[in-house]
């Protein structure tokens, strides 16, 4: 039941999930766009993975934690910062590369 789930938790419609990445995989192929979706609206390494399994680019973090789990789990893959972590991963990428892994 959902009231037993533990909080926070995400509850989403598999079907409605996959047709989605489909159609914005489609339309970034169909226009060559590079796709880096934000990790923000999500917070899932599995879905970060499903989004780059469908083509996406490469993912967007806020913060340098976000790029360290991302990273954990998708090593291959870019992990692109915005400006609030820019700076930290300027001055720490080697350590930011070397605890992910």
């Amino acid at each position: 039941m959902l009231h037993d789930l533990p909080t926070p938790s995400i509850e989403i419609c598999a079907e409605t999930f996959e047709r989605n990445l489909r159609k914005l995989a489609d339309y970034t192929k169909e226009h060559a766009l590079g796709l880096r979706p934000h990790s923000k609206t999500h917070k899932s390494t599995f879905i970060g993975k499903k989004q780059m399994e469908a083509g996406a680019i490469g993912l967007t973090v806020a913060k340098v934690g976000e790029a360290k789990v991302m990273a954990e789990e998708m090593a291959d893959r870019p992990i692109i910062f915005t400006e609030d972590t820019v700076t930290y991963a300027l001055q720490k990428p080697t350590t930011l590369l070397r605890d992910s892994r």
